[in-house]
Order: structure tokens, then C-alpha cells, then sequence
């Protein structure tokens, strides 16, 4: 009998593209087989998307099976490459870095996908050892694709869609007859770790805000990775506002670093909604119990479209055709003023600041009217 496939999947951040690729990855065990060992490597702020990391530490959660809170991977492997690059010439960095690469190649990989088509991804592919080293022909940074030894054409235009891709050619290496990726067009929740410790804090904060396991209550989240993706912080607050009037309460989500943005939001309601600052897996557990999800292109507003939460999206300089909410029930709101401006700017979108609190509030009434049809 032949030994187990032996994948490492590389998509080491950002959140949203995290999101992105698990259902790729879930249909590439479909292709694989259930005993296909997959690892994947990822920054380490990120692992709480792929499993819970609780206090026995990510030695105990990479030598459990997999289950409700491992769903999709076998072991996972961080690598702090934002922080190396800080530090690149310290001893540390060079200490971390060639204990990642004995590790990596100890593991005999049949293959390691690149989901992420940068220059830093895919020579930590490389680095692997793997005998195929899969990722995009026409990689995100041009010289990523050195280091590929498969390249398949992605022609799709959504990011799902591309790892989708990726993930049919990666398959088709290991297969005899014509295989091809199942796209899940639903919502798949089931894809994300179920943290019972966090699901036992997000009802103790709710039972202190008087919202019960049968009330509904809206999520918002202000913030993005720059400020032009915003919609203005006293927007949101007025939304809150008027949501709250019509009796539906408002959280506030933020990171602890946008602490002092999910108070201006909640200075803008005045008072009315609530902040609530969190972790990565509290605002999984958090997120699940949402009825309505509001944000921008946003790691959380594409966690809330994958767990099923009716979403309205606020797009204003990137691309919805690629980045936009992936699944039902969703609405997307972009004016046309809005034109594609990727270079992270801190310039105010004119087009994302000129959708009104009635067209958001309206939005809203939709998507959570779709989703109970």
C-alpha cells in the first residue's frame, strides 16, 4: 500500500486571502483523499483560522486529528516572516529561518501549492524540497514563478476562483483519469475551527449586553488594511444608530490596535452601539451568531460571507470583481465614482465616502430579507 500524499499548502497572510483559499484547499483533499497529510504554512498571527490554539500550545493542536477544531489541515506550520524581515540580519532570524527549512524538508512534501504568487511564498515553497512546486504562470510578483516547477494558467477573475485553479492542477498531478475542483457556491462555516472557549465567552459578553441566544444583532467592523477602503467612521455610527432605533442592537468589532476607531463609531452613535475588541477566534465565534454583517474589503467582512451571515459589503478603490463577498446572501455597494487604486493609500475614496447611510441601511433590510427566502 502507498504511502499518504504529503502536501504543503503555502498561503502565509493576509486574513481575507487566508479565507480565500480554505475552500480550495477543501476540494484538493476531496481530489487527495482523506489520508492526504496536508500542512500549511502560515504567518502566526493568522493560525486561529485553521485551528484553535489554546493553552496546550500548537505542538498538542498539530498532533490532534483533525475535527471541529481542525477542520481542513493535518499540522501547521508558522513562520514569522514579517518579523524576520525586521530583524533580517540577526542571529535569531537566521536561527528560525534554517530551523523552518530542516523542518520543512524532513517532511518529504509529494508537493507544496503557492496560493500566494509573491517572491517570499514561493521560494518558501521552493525551500520545501517538494517534488512539485505548484503555483500561477502569471504569479502576483513577476519572479515568483522561478521557483515554480507546475504552472497553470489562472484565468479565473475572482481570488477564490484563481486558488480554485491552482488547486485542479496540484490534483491533476496525482490523478489518472480527468479530475475537476467542486466550486461550493454555499457558504461553508464548517470550514472554520469551533473554539468552545470562545463560543463561552462571546455568550458571556452578549448576556452582559442583554442580547439573548434568539435576539438579533448587527456586526460592524470600521476598520480596513487602509484608509482609503474606510467608509467614514461617523457613517457607521449613524447606521448604527438608526439600526438600533429600529431595534436591532450593534456591535462594534475591532482589533485591539483599532480600539480608539470602534469608539469613534460608537461616540457616533451616540451611544447606542457597543465595541467589542477581540481575538482572531473569539471574533470567529463572535461573527457565527451575527444576523447581519457590515464592513469594507475587509478580512472580517469575508469571514462573516463564509460563515453564511448576510453581508453587505463597502468597496471603494479595489476590485470587487476579485476581492469582492464570494457567496450568498450578500449585497455589494461601490459608486461609480470609485475607480481601482491599489497603492494603499491614505487619500480618502470620494466614491466609498459618497454611499449614504439610507443605501447601506437599505442594503441591509435586503440581504437579510434574501437569506430568509
Amino acid at each position: 500500500m502507498s504511502a499518504p500524499l504529503r502536501v504543503l499548502i503555502v498561503r502565509m497572510g493576509a486574513m481575507g486571502d487566508i479565507l480565500h483559499a480554505l475552500p480550495a484547499v477543501a476540494s484538493m483533499r476531496a481530489g487527495l483523499g482523506e489520508d492526504a497529510v496536508i500542512h500549511w504554512l502560515v504567518e502566526p498571527q493568522w493560525i486561529d483560522l485553521l485551528a484553535v490554539n489554546d493553552a496546550g500550545g500548537l505542538d498538542a493542536v498539530n498532533s490532534a486529528p483533525r475535527g471541529e477544531s481542525k477542520p481542513l489541515v493535518d499540522v501547521i506550520v508558522p513562520a514569522d516572516v514579517k518579523r524576520w524581515r525586521k530583524n533580517l540580519f540577526s542571529g535569531e532570524t537566521a536561527r528560525e529561518y534554517l530551523a523552518l527549512r530542516r523542518r520543512l524538508s524532513a517532511n518529504n512534501y509529494d508537493a507544496a501549492v503557492d496560493f500566494q504568487g509573491a517572491i517570499k511564498s514561493a521560494s518558501m515553497a521552493w525551500l520545501s524540497g517538494a517534488r512539485f512546486i505548484v503555483g500561477p504562470r502569471t504569479a502576483r510578483e513577476a519572479l515568483a514563478d522561478i521557483f515554480y516547477t507546475v504552472k497553470p494558467e489562472v484565468d479565473s477573475e475572482h481570488v477564490v476562483d484563481q486558488a480554485f485553479d491552482v488547486t485542479e492542477a496540484a490534483v491533476m498531478m496525482f490523478h489518472d483519469d480527468e479530475w475537476q475542483t467542486n466550486e461550493p457556491f454555499m457558504p461553508h462555516p464548517e470550514y472554520l475551527p469551533r473554539d468552545a472557549a470562545a463560543e463561552a465567552w462571546v455568550d458571556q459578553q452578549l448576556t452582559k449586553l442583554g442580547i439573548t441566544k434568539d435576539k438579533r444583532f448587527a456586526l460592524l467592523t470600521p476598520g480596513a488594511g487602509w484608509p482609503a477602503k474606510q467608509w467614514p467612521a461617523q457613517k457607521f455610527g449613524e447606521l448604527a444608530y438608526t439600526l438600533v432605533k429600529e431595534g436591532m442592537p450593534c456591535l462594534i468589532n475591532a482589533a485591539p490596535v483599532e480600539a480608539e476607531l470602534a469608539e469613534e463609531v460608537v461616540i457616533a452613535s451616540q451611544d447606542r452601539a457597543r465595541s467589542v475588541v477581540c481575538t482572531l477566534g473569539q471574533l470567529i465565534a463572535l461573527t457565527r451568531r451575527a444576523s447581519v454583517f457590515v464592513g469594507g474589503d475587509t478580512g472580517p467582512m469575508h469571514l462573516a460571507n463564509l460563515l453564511g451571515i448576510p453581508t453587505v459589503a463597502l468597496f471603494g478603490p479595489t476590485r470587487p470583481w476579485r476581492n469582492g463577498p464570494y457567496y450568498q446572501p450578500s449585497i455589494l455597494l461601490r459608486s461609480p465614482q470609485s475607480e481601482v487604486n491599489l497603492s494603499h493609500s491614505n487619500q480618502r475614496d470620494e466614491g466609498l465616502e459618497s454611499i449614504t447611510v439610507k443605501e447601506v441601511m437599505e442594503a441591509v433590510k435586503k440581504v437579510m430579507s434574501q437569506a430568509k427566502s
